[in-house]
């Protein structure tokens, strides 16, 4: 009886954190995609999804979360009370169709759709 119950619970909890996220409204679009450099990537889905990961020296982080809000000026990702605010330090902007964006202080470049970095001119 215990285990059934155990596993009850387990299975509602993910059905609650998996139906967190919601899919991004229209004005964010430009936002979705895969943005990295060297040592961070991000990557934003049109299902509301974000997946950040940052590697400077011996130190590696790194989130799989849901957006909880996405403003002019931040994301908040993460689950119930546990997350991360990311600062949009500024927008997507393209220039010779090459696509950055600054995230907490970090220029990061559009990838392609294998994950390369864009090719400067």
């Amino acid at each position: 009886m215990k285990i059934w119950v155990m596993g009850a619970v387990l299975v509602a909890a993910a059905v609650l954190l998996v139906g967190c996220s919601n899919d991004l409204p229209p004005e964010k679009m430009e936002y979705v995609g895969l943005w990295r450099n060297h040592d961070t990537s991000i990557l934003i889905t049109e299902g509301g999804r974000l997946e950040y990961e940052s590697k400077r020296g011996s130190v590696q982080r790194s989130l799989s979360a849901p957006i909880k809000t996405f403003t002019e000026t931040s994301i908040e990702a993460g689950f119930l009370f546990f997350g991360s605010e990311f600062a949009i330090d500024r927008g997507p902007q393209e220039n010779d169709g090459v696509w950055t964006i600054v995230i907490d202080g970090n220029e990061l470049y559009k990838a392609d759709p294998l994950g390369r970095l864009p090719q400067r001119p």
